[in-house]
């Protein structure tokens, strides 16, 4: 049996033996792709020929298989590339943190440096899905969310008190070209 649009042979047997035995498959392919199977004459285990008979004892036909990939909501899809959304606590993004990141072929370490900020984006490279048709593996990226928390005990209270104390002003906003004209000016 012939089966076109798999990238190696492993799906391919992945494939026979599902399709032949109803067992789940695991492969990596995009939604919508469309996989043709060609019989060879040859018979499944249970001795049913594959593909529907055609009237008059005519030869097996060929099975057709559209798939249909389930999203994973940890992940969004950006063609061969994820993107991850990782929340991290405010001590975690000023002081660095080792995280562990699902990815689709298991957890991996990420060293998330000190003073990360909210918005950046790391790289997991060779951890999205494999390329259709080609060579190459797309990245994992992961978007750091800094969490602020919305309420907080007497000790966190006391701590964060503590902390503005010991840190300079935060990150100014630089004038825009009214507000340098204006102190230009003496405003």
């Amino acid at each position: 049996m012939l089966i076109a649009g798999m990238n190696d042979l492993n799906d391919a047997v992945a494939f026979a033996l599902a399709a032949q035995s109803n067992w789940p498959a695991s492969m990596y392919m995009p939604d919508g792709q469309f996989v043709m199977t060609y019989d060879s004459g040859e018979k499944a285990p249970d001795n049913e020929v594959l593909g529907p008979v055609t009237p008059r004892g005519g030869p097996s036909g060929d099975l057709q298989v559209m798939i249909e990939i389930a999203e994973d909501e940890r992940f969004e899809r950006q063609g061969d590339d994820l993107l991850l959304n990782l929340p991290l606590s405010f001590s975690q993004a000023a002081l660095g943190v080792t995280a562990t990141i699902p990815t689709p072929y298991g957890d991996e370490a990420l060293e998330v440096p000190p003073g990360s900020q909210s918005g950046s984006v790391l790289r997991l490279r060779g951890k999205g899905i494999p390329r259709l048709g080609g060579t190459g593996v797309g990245d994992l990226n992961i978007r750091l969310h800094v969490w602020t928390p919305d309420e907080l005990n007497d000790e966190q209270r006391h701590l964060f008190a503590e902390l503005a104390k010991h840190e300079g002003e935060g990150p100014g906003r630089k004038g825009g070209f009214w507000s340098k004209l204006k102190e230009a000016l003496g405003a």
